[in-house]
Formats: structure tokens, sequence, C-alpha cells
């Protein structure tokens, strides 16, 4: 009752008050008592004050009682969630007695970990069901945890029922349940992660014996390979000189043929000379020639001279350009040279072995055109071009026309040409017409190094390009294209050849 409530219950009380007295008392006259009617006030607000104090109390208690089910609730929820959480959890939790270690629960995973089921766990010690390998490893863990260890984490190694070893993470903490301590446990198997770990360990080192075995095997391999390339460069190299020699044993032999001509006119020239020269001497012991038989001596002579100073000179020629060719050809010096020089003595050295056949060739030269360059490997690739078109070109016709032409382009290049109007060259067969050994005439003595070398030659010594084009039918074009100053040392040749 509010305060307002019990003031205007007062009022109303002391308003009814004097009617009910005077009705029921006899008629007298009244005393009058100036304390009678304060007391009573004072009493009665005591006793509205008790009875409002006495509603809140029990107000207070309801609300108390209601809030201690609502927390008895959510206790009794809480401890249904933490037994389906012991119950459910997959990692094996055990509850026990810390001091003789009498377990008081364990759920299904552990039952599982271990062999042992809950009801012939509970009220036995790990001890007694042999668990610990070795005891002193729980009398260590109670000691750390009786020191004041909130939890201890250690990898311990279990004796499961069925005698198995099984190495598990433990993880012990210090539970109060109503006054009694009580050790909680959670068991991670590391079994099989440990296993594992070891079969991995075993792998990474057969890995890596392996991987050494490996290295070893690549670097054998690779001094080998080394070798090799050694071995080829070297194989290489004895074949560009073999094709060198090649060549110039041909052009030996076609010189040779050549020098027979005019060396064998001046031999018969010298000896009918000689001949006549002691038909003169006889005739001139036995008596006076005759004017007539002097000029017809004199005749002969003259004859006998031209014909021999011809073929000496010939010979002089051919053996010049021989020996300058052959000198180049068997070495790679360098050397300041006239480029059309070159190229007439390199086709002078050629013209035998054109001669037999009845092809023409058409030289066009530009003029006075200074190289500091290599002329040996230049005269090399210049032959090999013409045998090239002499031999896959013309092959089996009996006519054709052979070009050679070395022209100025610009004042630091010249370009050289060798085009012939022979058979061609198959679109099939141009990507691989500079691979080693890659010929269409094996069968008839070809060695597929002719235009190997020359564009070896071209590109890592001369410093220059080579291209060619052709079309069946219409014969092959090979470009040439050089410094007028070959570069130093060697220019890289994607080849290798």
């Amino acid at each position: 009752m509010s305060p307002r409530n019990a003031a205007r219950r007062l009022r109303h009380f002391f308003l009814l008050l004097p009617a009910t007295a005077a009705a029921q008392a006899p008629v007298a006259t009244p005393v009058a008592d100036p304390l009678h009617w304060p007391l009573t006030a004072l009493l009665v607000l005591a006793l509205l004050a008790c009875l409002y104090r006495l509603r809140r109390a029990r107000r207070a208690e309801a609300a108390a009682r209601t809030a201690l089910g609502a927390r008895a609730e959510q206790l009794e929820r809480a401890e249904q969630r933490l037994t389906a959480h012991f119950q459910f959890s997959p990692i094996p939790l055990s509850l026990s007695v810390l001091d003789d270690g009498r377990y008081l629960k364990v759920n299904p995973a552990w039952e599982a970990m271990s062999g042992w089921s809950s009801a012939e766990a509970v009220g036995r010690s790990s001890v007694e069901l042999g668990l610990w390998l070795d005891p002193s490893d729980r009398e260590r863990l109670v000691r750390e945890l009786a020191e004041g260890a909130s939890v201890v984490t250690r990898q311990i190694r279990l004796r499961m029922r069925d005698g198995s070893l099984r190495d598990v993470l433990y993880n012990g903490a210090v539970l109060d349940d109503n006054g009694r301590l009580c050790l909680f446990g959670a068991f991670i198997d590391l079994t099989e992660q440990l296993a594992a770990q070891a079969g991995l360990r075993t792998l990474n080192e057969a890995l890596e014996a392996r991987v050494a075995e490996r290295t070893q095997g690549l670097e054998t391999a690779n001094r080998l390979l080394a070798e090799n390339l050694d071995t080829l460069q070297r194989t290489r190299d004895e074949l560009v000189q073999a094709g060198a020699m090649a060549s110039l044993g041909r052009t030996v032999a076609g010189i040779s043929h050549e020098l027979n001509t005019p060396v064998s006119n001046a031999r018969t020239a010298n000896s009918t000379l000689a001949d006549r020269v002691h038909e003169f001497r006889e005739d001139h012991r036995a008596q006076l020639p005759a004017r007539e038989s002097l000029d017809i001596f004199l005749d002969d002579l003259e004859y006998g001279t031209r014909v021999t100073g011809h073929g000496l000179a010939r010979a002089e020629e051919l053996i010049s350009s021989f020996k300058q060719v052959a000198t180049d050809q068997t070495s790679e010096r360098r050397r300041t040279f006239v480029l059309d020089t070159l190229v007439n003595d390199v086709l002078n050295t050629l013209r035998p072995m054109l001669r037999p056949h009845p092809y023409e060739l058409h030289v066009r030269l530009d003029q006075q055109i200074l190289m500091d360059s290599y002329p040996g490997p230049l005269g090399q690739v210049i032959t090999n071009l013409v045998n090239n078109a002499l031999h896959h070109g013309f092959q089996g016709r009996n006519h054709g026309t052979l070009r050679v032409s070395a022209l100025s382009r610009g004042e630091s290049e010249v370009e050289i040409l060798v085009e012939d109007n022979g058979e061609g060259i198959a679109r099939e067969h141009l990507p691989r017409l500079f691979d080693p050994f890659f010929t269409t005439r094996l069968d008839q003595g070809g060695s597929g190094l002719g235009l190997t070398i020359a564009r070896r030659l071209v590109m890592r010594t001369l410093g220059g390009s080579l291209e060619v084009s052709s079309d069946v039918g219409h014969g092959a074009s090979f470009r040439v294209r050089l410094p007028r100053v070959a570069p130093e040392g060697s220019v890289a040749d994607e080849t290798g050849w």
C-alpha cells in the first residue's frame, strides 16, 4: 500500500470513529483525553508499515525463488551440454581422483582408444589397468599439478588393453568436485602421425639418397657430355679441315689436268727445238747453211720459243692461283685482299672441273673491293657453293648456267651470289638444307657437310649471313652478305656448326 492510500484510509477511519462511538456508548457526559487520538493514529501507521514491509519481503522471496529456479535450470542445461560434449567428443577424455587415480568417468572415445569399457574402468585406477608404460610418468604429472601448474601437457606412451603401445599427447588439469580434487585428462593419439612422420623421414632420406645418386649420375653424364662435346668439336674441326683438304684435292686434280696441256706443249716445243738445233749444228759442220735454211731454222726457233713461253706462262698462272688458294684454304690467316682478285683465283682453280661439263660460267665482279677478312674461309665458301651447284643443281643435265657475282653493298658490306638454273630445291628440304649430314645424294658420294661448313664459315669466321631461295625446276640462289672488315674473334652460330 502506498503512503497516499494509507493516509486516505486513516482519515476515513477518524471520520467514522466518533459516529460509531456515539451510537454504541450510553448517553453520558464525555471525558476529555488529549492523548487518545494521537496514540491510536501512531499504532495504525506502525501496523500499516509492517504490513507493507512483509508484502515486499514476500515479493522479493518469490522473485528470488524464480531467479534461483532459472539459475538451476541454466546449470542443469549447462551440465547436460557438458555431459554431451564429454560423451560425444572425438577426443578421448577421462575424469579421475587426483590422489589415487581412480576413474570416475570416461567417454566412448577413451574406451575405443584403450580397449577398456566404462564399466570396467570406473572405480579402478590407471595404474591398476596398466595404462602407464612407466608409472613414474603419472607421479611426475601429479606432482607438477600439486605444485600449482594449472595445465600439464606432455607426450607419453600408454599400453592399451591388447598390449599395443600408443604415443599420445596428454593434457591434464585439476578440477574441484565438491571439495574433492579430480584430474581431467584429454588424450590426443599421435601414433599414426608419428608413424607418418617417421615414414616421411625415411622417404626423405631415401629421396635425398636418390637425389644424391641422381646428382652423381648427372655429374657423370655432364662430364661425359662435356667430353662428347669436346670430341664433337674436334670432329667438327677435323671434318671442316677434311672438307677443305678434299676440295683442295679435287682442285689439285683439276690443276694437274689443266697443267698437263701447257706443260706438254712446252715440252713438245722444247723437244722440237732441240732436234732443229741438232740438225742445224750438223748442217753447219758439213757446210755453211744456206740463207733459206737459216731462215727456216729461225722461224722454227721463234715458234718453238713462243709455244714454250705461252705454255710456261699458263702454267705459272695456274700454279700462282693454286698456290694462293691452297695457302689460304689450308689456314685461317687474316689479311687484306682485293675481293675480285680472290674470286678470280678461286674460279681459276675450279675451271678445270667445269671444263669437262657443258655448263656456262658467268662472272660479274665489282672491281677493287678491299677486304680485311679471311680469304681462305671465303674461298672455301665459294668452292662449296659452286660444287653444290655442279653436283646437285645440274645433276643429270647436259646444259646449265652458273653465275657468280661479287658486288659492293654500301661502304661496309659486300654481297656474293652463286646462282644456277638447275633442278632447284624441294620446299620440304629448305629448312634442313644446312643441317649436318643432310644430303639427297648420299648414295652417290654426298657427305651432307658442304653447305653446313659453308654456313659455319660465313657466320662464325667471316661474321656474315648465308641465305638460300629456290623453286623446283627454276634453280637455286645462295646469297652471302659479308662485312668488309671481319669481326674480331668468332661470331655465335645458333646451329652449333
